[in-house]
């Protein structure tokens, strides 16, 4: 299966151009989000291995006023998943395991009870299985206890398989922290070892280490915030994320894995394209993701992206296959509670239309008079189970998909609007009409979803 197309000329003449020379827009895409006296950010652009940009914004610790730096190491969150990923799919290539296994050989104690599990069902996230890590109440009031990897699985391995494996893709951290437990078992050595053995010192990978409670140098401090305010996260005890968000890294790391990884260089095109197909659901229904990256284009460019956060610190990247080229942003801030967080997955998408030269809109509002409200405003449906609303109260526009949350939307034209600090915007085709739609653009999507008004009779 042919997976990548063929990217467009000009996109590389763009690539071409940065080799030579640096862009001053870079740092106008950085300056837009990070202040030099707040929470700060770590970006990385490289193509085919060579950096082409690398800078730091903001501050690596706001108490005492230390400026970030590109060698700073940060936790990656999430992004650990793709180490476990590729540490089981070596030991795959090895052949002392395979994906078809049942996961019940490893964890013999376990009861799925709706249906088998194997591995390949864990790594896609569709087992069903189902844990409360990345719930309020569970954060708040477990995340500081300690566990072993041994008191986590057994927690969480009987009662909380939701639907038959292979049903559905439901995110699961502990699935992956079975999977940590799977590679020691299997290579007799712990997750540690393995991954410095395996990935990181033959990749010259020397900041890249697993958390521990041990002072890490050169290691930022993580915020979060009220409000406006930054504070310093609580304690978290990241044995809890065991295989599944408990790295660290820098931003030039990132760059070195993932270009050997994608070039061939860590697994062998049979496995490298095993973890790069997109999952399959046990109906035929193809997702638009692998085991650990979306595969959603980065404006009809392919692109294979993830994110990752945790309480403090978050980050996301884009990998663009036609290209060789990677985007990376590690930020020392979350958006657990909301306030002036801006995601890194905004900041590398900005930077990513930067390179690739596409026209997006200037995100800048624009006043609408208040009386022409009743022109835009409505329920949109997409599909049968999509509805976006679009409302007004006071003075301004709010947006609600279904019933989930209400975000306000800021006017940046006659009919457009757009979600603060994002790149996701929609516009009000035949406003004032019965026949108005709404076409939604999702970050980096240059085809819009179209949305049409439901007129109540």
């Amino acid at each position: 299966m042919k997976f990548f197309k063929t990217i467009v000329f000009t996109c590389l003449l763009v690539f071409a151009a940065l080799v030579h020379s640096t862009p001053p827009s870079f740092d106008d895409d950085l300056r837009r989000f990070a202040s030099s006296d707040s929470v700060g950010y770590s970006v990385l652009i490289s193509q085919n291995g060579k950096v082409v940009y690398k800078e730091a914004r903001g501050l690596a610790n706001i108490e005492l006023n230390v400026p970030m730096k590109s060698h700073h190491i940060f936790e990656i969150g999430s992004l650990t998943k793709q180490f476990t990923a590729v540490a089981i799919l070596l030991l795959a290539q090895d052949g002392v395991l395979s994906l078809e296994d049942n996961i019940s050989k490893y964890i013999p104690s376990i009861s799925t009870t709706k249906s088998d599990v194997t591995l390949r069902h864990l790594l896609s996230h569709t087992s069903g299985l189902v844990d409360p890590i990345n719930d309020p109440e569970f954060l708040e009031t477990r995340i500081q206890e300690n566990v072993s990897l041994d008191a986590l699985i057994s927690q969480f391995k009987n009662g909380r398989w939701q639907h038959v494996a292979g049903e559905q893709m439901h995110y699961s951290n502990v699935g992956y922290s079975m999977l940590a437990l799977v590679i020691e078992k299997v290579s007799g050595l712990d997750y540690k070892t393995f991954l410095n053995t395996r990935i990181f010192e033959p990749l010259d990978m020397h900041n890249t280490s697993k958390a521990s409670f041990n002072l890490t140098s050169g290691k930022v401090t993580g915020y979060t915030f009220d409000g406006n305010d930054p504070w310093q996260h609580d304690f978290v005890n990241l044995n809890w994320a065991y295989g599944a968000a408990d790295l660290l890294s820098t931003t030039e790391d990132l760059s070195l894995f993932t270009h050997a990884l994608m070039q061939g260089k860590v697994l062998n095109k049979e496995h490298l394209h095993s973890f790069l197909s997109p999952v399959l659901l046990n109906d035929g229904a193809q997702r638009q993701g692998s085991f650990t990256y979306s595969l959603s284009p980065a404006w009809n460019v392919d692109a294979i992206s993830t994110s990752g956060s945790t309480l403090g610190y978050s980050s996301h990247s884009i990998y663009l296959p036609n290209s060789n080229t990677f985007v990376v942003v590690l930020s020392n801030s979350d958006g657990v509670n909301g306030g002036s967080w801006i995601p890194p997955a905004t900041v590398a998408g900005k930077l990513t239309t930067t390179l690739l030269a596409v026209p997006i809109p200037d995100y800048k509002y624009v006043p609408i008079p208040d009386i022409s409200a009743s022109r835009f405003i409505g329920n949109y449906e997409m599909d049968k189970n999509t509805l976006r609303k679009l409302s007004f109260d006071k003075g301004h526009y709010f947006y609600q998909r279904n019933d989930g949350p209400i975000y306000p939307v800021i006017p940046m034209g006659e009919n457009s609007f757009y979600f603060k600090d994002t790149l996701s915007h929609f516009k009000i085709n035949k406003p004032g009409t019965a026949k108005r739609s709404m076409d939604f653009y999702n970050f980096l999507n240059s085809e819009p979803d179209n949305a049409l008004l439901v007129v109540r009779k």
